[in-house]
């Protein structure tokens, strides 16, 4: 996993990319658009501004079916927000059954800090392998220990993604 310091000028493209209240079926009724959005910001400037920016062809889309086209690929970005700066391998990424209809190549995952300091690049999955390897969990049932699921969603372990390098 890649940890990123958020800039205050990627947070301030983020805000600006998003002006509306809610997604539709968003689950959090739009009040995590900004950390959906800071996921984008990082995952477009890591692909845009590495030492590996000639071998990409990055644009930032923003569709109702994905975000970001990389060398012709489709790529929907999930991210996740905590306040734990301690990101277990063992941690699931989600994907909402409301969601499971995008049509996109992959999925990439990310998790922001609730204070907007760091970003983490956990890795990615094709769409189609990505659904191989899900459990689903209802809407109710545990997380772990802590944790109950707020919608019902497919989930993976953050150590079954494939690592961005």
């Amino acid at each position: 996993m890649i940890k990123l310091n958020i800039s205050p000028e990627q947070l301030e493209r983020a805000k600006e990319m998003y002006q509306f209240n809610a997604l539709k079926n968003s689950v959090t009724e739009g009040k995590s658009n900004i950390y959906g959005a800071i996921g984008e910001v990082m995952v477009y400037d890591y692909f845009k501004d590495t030492y590996w920016k000639d071998k990409f062809d990055v644009k930032l889309e923003n569709t109702f079916n994905y975000d970001l086209i990389i060398n012709g690929y489709t790529i929907e970005i999930k991210t996740k927000k905590t306040s734990n700066i301690a990101i277990s391998e063992e941690y699931n990424v989600n994907i909402f059954a409301t969601s499971k209809h995008q049509m996109c190549d992959y999925y990439f995952f990310t998790i922001v800090t609730d204070d907007f300091k760091l970003c983490y690049l956990l890795g990615y999955l094709k769409k189609i392998d990505f659904y191989k390897i899900a459990t689903f969990a209802n809407k109710g049932d545990s997380d772990g220990p802590y944790f109950k699921f707020t919608a019902d969603c497919y989930n993976v372990k953050i150590k079954d993604l494939i690592k961005f390098q």
